[in-house]
């Protein structure tokens, strides 16, 4: 992205209509401004009319905006950003008739809202311009990942989160623009707001992809020294995770590219270095001033491993002809996750037919928050289990059959909540399996330890492994003895993942094809492997 030919401004989340730091870059006037509608129910024993603030220096400003303030439905809430295209800003010129790109900001979150609705309107037209679906916790998606990877900028706080683009449309000047973001009845969880930003370009083609970063901490004040060097717009995408996949299969995940400028662009090639990243999509692909195509990224990996690679974009863009994006994702040994629930919620390749199930003693035990992990079946895991008597103590047990062929060494690993304050933090795990004489014990496993950034908790710490043996079933026993007020029980998703058991040596093609070779009479003859025989015929 060069600055000079592209131009933004941001509408922040808290109602100031009298300006100020709260909404920097606002060209305000009458009708610019942030507001607020409460859910339809607001939670009885709540404080305030359903809206609440959380600070911090993860948000664009000084704070976002959530509903509802601890439990419940935000279904009726709404948050409405109202702007005209402002007529300078940051020392741009942007009173334009334009295509813009929509941007949403918010920090990473283990419980924003998987599913809130967005429209776009253009004022006087009565119908919306755009509207979708968005998950929000796509905005911080991987980043603790991508940190840890080193493709994370270490200015950044793992906490930040991302400008994400939701969609491109033409905006006209000096035409009030409406952009909602709302919860219906298929909205669970925290509804979070933070900003809303909108990005034009002046070039005749111009490629842009990918979650850009908050801010970019390199970029000088200079000439614009009024407003926060940190919300600028950022010059570096973020990159993408992908989920984590069995070694054997693969992966897709689908990038939106977008063509910002005035004229058809062309993606001539796009391509990874490692061979675990690659599209099947054909080239070229044009994408016509104004509008979008939906890139299919595949991964595959070739064993258990942790890959990183660039992915580069050709294309006719002038400024930018190879983009490039980050990629990331994990091969793993054969797994299966283990989901508890009240028997409305799937296990997700869990060996065993109809003796897999997950039982709990003694009853009473109630839905909470569902581990931040993405449960590979969509919409399969939407709560966790907990137990807050306590009179006695809790058993929560996981049951499965391992394969015939499949008995070995396995890594068992626990999601429940992020960062639940209530957890046990001495909960028990017994292994019983067959064959094996000895109950195989893990105890003092803590299960706070499980974060937005910390998702799998391996049960006995790094290293430690289970036998598990085919031949009948497999109990994994999931205990409390210190059960107490504060100190509850916790059970959710629990991965079982085999520990590979032979070294692998893996090429990136099976063939190699060097195609037609002339052959070297002399050579074949100084070899000793060619013979001539000469016949006399009569």
């Amino acid at each position: 992205m060069i600055h000079q030919h592209h131009k933004w401004f941001t509408v922040d989340n808290t109602p100031n209509l009298a300006g100020g730091q709260t909404n920097w870059e606002v060209d305000r006037d009458s009708t610019d401004g942030y507001y607020e509608k409460e859910p339809s129910t607001v939670g009885s024993g709540q404080p305030g009319p359903g809206w609440f603030t959380n600070t911090g220096s993860a948000n664009v400003g000084p704070d976002h905006r959530r509903t509802p303030y601890t439990a419940g439905s935000p279904s009726g809430a709404w948050a409405k950003y109202i702007f005209n295209i402002p007529t300078q800003t940051q020392q741009n010129i942007l009173d334009t008739d334009d295509y813009y790109i929509l941007y949403y900001y918010l920090q990473q979150s283990g419980n924003a809202s998987p599913n809130c609705y967005i429209t776009v309107e253009r004022f006087g037209e009565g119908v919306y311009a755009d509207s979708l679906r968005h998950n929000q916790m796509l905005n911080g998606a991987g980043l603790p990942t991508l940190q840890q990877a080193g493709l994370w900028r270490p200015t950044q706080s793992g906490a930040d989160g991302s400008w994400y683009p939701l969609t491109i449309l033409r905006l006209n000047a000096g035409a009030p623009v409406i952009v909602t973001i709302g919860a219906d009845t298929l909205t669970p969880a925290f509804l979070r707001v933070d900003a809303v930003r909108v990005l034009r370009s002046n070039l005749p083609r111009d490629l842009e992809f990918g979650r850009r970063m908050k801010g970019n901490p390199w970029q000088v004040t200079n000439p614009d020294t009024t407003r926060p060097n940190m919300d600028h717009f950022a010059l570096y995408r973020v990159g993408e995770v992908f989920p984590e996949v069995t070694a054997g299969e693969t992966a897709e995940k689908k990038v939106r590219l977008f063509n910002l400028g005035d004229s058809v662009l062309t993606i001539y090639n796009v391509y990874g270095h490692t061979g675990r990243f690659y599209t099947n999509d054909p080239m070229p692909i044009r994408i016509n001033p104004g509008s979008y195509y939906d890139l299919t990224i595949v991964f595959r990996p070739y064993q258990e491993e942790f890959i990183v690679d660039s992915l580069a974009i050709e294309s006719d863009d002038p400024e930018e002809p190879v983009a490039y994006l980050h990629v990331a994702g994990q091969g793993l040994n054969y797994n299966f996750i283990m989901n508890a629930s009240d028997g409305s919620e799937p296990h997700w390749r869990a060996p065993g037919g109809d003796q897999v199930l997950y039982q709990e003693t003694p009853a009473g035990w109630v839905n909470s928050v569902a581990s931040p992990y993405p449960f590979p079946i969509p919409g399969g895991n939407r709560n966790s289990r907990v137990y807050t008597g306590t009179g006695q103590i809790p058993y929560a047990i996981y049951q499965f059959v391992i394969p015939d062929t499949l008995g070995g060494d396995y890594i068992l690993e626990y999601s429940g909540p992020a960062g639940s304050p209530n957890a046990a933090t001495a909960a028990q795990i017994d292994v019983v399996t067959p064959f094996f004489a000895d109950t195989q014990r893990v105890t003092g496993f803590n299960q706070r330890q499980v974060t937005t950034a910390l998702v799998w908790a391996q049960i006995g710490g790094p290293g430690f492994t289970f036998k598990l043996n085919p031949g009948g079933p497999t109990q994994v026993i999931f205990s409390n003895p210190g059960q107490a007020s504060g100190n509850f029980l916790r059970t959710d998703l629990l991965r079982v993942r085999k520990v590979p058991t032979h070294p692998q040596i893996t090429v990136a093609q099976r063939t190699i094809a060097f195609g037609e070779v002339a052959v070297d009479l002399i050579e074949r003859e100084l070899q000793g492997n060619y013979r001539r025989t000469n016949y006399n015929w009569k």
